[in-house]
């Protein structure tokens, strides 16, 4: 799995909830960028559109597996 973020903060709380469910789980962070929304959206919709960016941003990248 990929979590659209580099943060530590935020991918270790991801891989530990993927592995207590999972068992083997495999989660890295990588940068991605919502280009047309703020750093911090507010609303469900705003919230949607940036993480649909974010994960464009990834792929046009290349730095996924």
């Amino acid at each position: 799995m990929v979590v659209s973020s580099d943060k530590e903060d935020k991918v270790v709380p991801i891989r530990e909830a993927f592995q207590a469910v999972f068992g083997k789980a495999t989660v890295t962070g990588r940068a991605g960028r919502a280009l047309s929304i703020a750093e911090q959206p507010v609303g469900f919709a705003s919230g949607k559109q940036a993480a649909l960016e974010r994960i464009s941003s990834i792929r046009k990248s290349g730095q996924h597996f």
